[in-house]
């Protein structure tokens, strides 16, 4: 195994025996070799990856794929039915809520023994045990039995035992989604700290957008088999399109598109560059039910080739069409508003988003009888950081509490901010600043 390589996984597969009857087990038992009383139940299918020192990997799939199995064979708390695994590093993990606690122990006491789990000496521990307490933040009830606590106290001392013992691979299965804001933030900022220190992430969540902000793979499951591994943008737009899978599309391209479909860069007489998309150039990292598409995307206001040289009027214009019967048969079917709304979000490498708005937010409604619009989205930027961009825009049916995508395009186009701002942050705001010597 390479030196780099902290997981190596080959040919592992799980089935597990499902019996209809309890008795069945005791049959089986009595009469294995000449009869069998279970189905199989295959869990994972012959999966193979190798996981690399100071990667953050993102395990999605829908419930049922495999990801937790999957887990506890990394961890030892599984056998694997085939296959083998080989890690390296000290291995900490988040499991089910409250796994590795004893109910009837204090937390104190939970502490001791899940660090001494992880291999830290009791001197050790109590070294890094008011850190822990601190980190955890929940007060006197460090000295009550852990059966007393909630999920969400569960959580914040089991992810502080796990975080402060800096171990060389962090697993976490959903277990932060039961915390509160604050600890999340919390979490996710020691989570960066961590990775910058060079320790490798395993991350099951169904919340998309934490794996694009903190991941930068994606292993994607689907009834037991890998069925992706690769970057984390594509992963999860892969993902999406499984979740919401087109029917027949019957939307037809716009009679202005060009033919060839091309990226075009024109010029007007009032504006010095548009950058310019027409049809299927729109729909490379599409996903959605169907029913809609995007014809054109046009933006004015940059630089050529992409540059958005802030501060600056920046205007989107898309060109959108939909299915009007589709349409309505998806707002009797899911009780809907009559409404169309499209809409766009800006964000930055690590997917924060930086601005977004669509129809319905700005108080424009769109009937579905039109079948087709062009939405001119004109923006007033400030000074901006100097980086890179990404601009994703959807076209979907309802409002923002309850709506349904008829296509998202995911990271369509990206952008190079520019500007002169020095600011620590994304957006830079005019300061000014006194200073007054000596004691007032």
């Amino acid at each position: 195994m390479s030196s780099d390589v902290v997981f190596q996984v080959r040919n592992v597969s799980k089935v597990f025996e499902m019996y209809s009857r309890p008795v069945h087990r005791l049959f089986q038992t009595l009469f294995a070799g000449h009869k069998r009383f279970y189905q199989e139940f295959r869990a994972l299918n012959d999966i193979s990856f190798d996981i690399r020192r100071g990667e953050s990997v993102g395990i999605i799939g829908k419930n049922g794929a495999g990801k937790s199995t999957l887990l506890q064979i990394l961890v030892g708390t599984l056998l694997p039915t085939t296959g083998s695994v080989h890690s390296t590093g000290r291995v900490a993990a988040l499991l089910e809520l409250g796994s590795g606690f004893n109910p009837e122990f204090t937390g104190r006491e939970n502490v001791l023994m899940n660090a001494a789990v992880l291999g830290l000496s009791r001197e050790q521990v109590m070294e890094k045990f008011e850190e822990i307490q601190a980190f955890a933040d929940i007060g006197n009830f460090i000295d009550q039995p852990v059966k007393t606590y909630s999920s969400g106290m569960m959580v914040r001392l089991a992810f502080a035992v796990q975080i402060m013992v800096k171990p060389d691979i962090l697993i976490v299965d959903e277990a932060l989604a039961v915390g509160d804001a604050a600890f999340q933030r919390k979490c996710y900022a020691r989570l960066d700290a961590l990775l910058a220190q060079g320790m490798t992430l395993l991350l099951v969540t169904h919340d998309t957008e934490t794996v694009k902000q903190k991941c930068n793979r994606v292993l994607f499951l689907k009834e037991g088999n890998l069925c992706y591994d690769g970057p984390a943008e594509e992963g999860v737009v892969e993902y999406m399109r499984y979740l919401f899978p087109q029917e027949e599309d019957h939307v037809q391209s716009s009679p202005n598109a060009a033919a060839s479909g091309e990226e075009r860069k024109t010029a007007g007489p009032e504006e010095k560059f548009v950058y310019e998309l027409l049809d299927e150039n729109l729909h490379k990292n599409k996903w959605g039910i169907g029913g809609g598409r995007f014809h054109k995307l046009a933006l004015h206001g940059l630089e050529p080739p992409n540059l958005l040289r802030t501060p600056c009027r920046f205007t989107i214009e898309l060109e959108a069409s939909w299915d009007s019967s589709k349409v309505h048969e998806l707002i009797q079917k899911e009780s809907l508003e009559n409404n169309i709304m499209v809409g766009i979000r800006i964000v930055d490498t690590r997917n924060i988003v930086l601005f977004g708005t669509n129809t319905f937010l700005e108080n424009k409604r769109i009937s579905p009888d039109l079948q087709h619009a062009t939405v001119y989205f004109t923006i007033d930027f400030p000074m901006l950081k100097n980086g890179d961009l990404f601009l994703t825009f959807a076209l979907s049916v309802g409002n923002m509490i309850s709506h349904t995508h008829l296509v998202w395009d995911d990271l369509i186009i990206q952008l190079k901010s520019i500007s002169p701002s020095i600011s620590d942050g994304m957006v830079h705001f005019h300061t000014e600043t006194t200073i007054v010597e000596g004691a007032k």
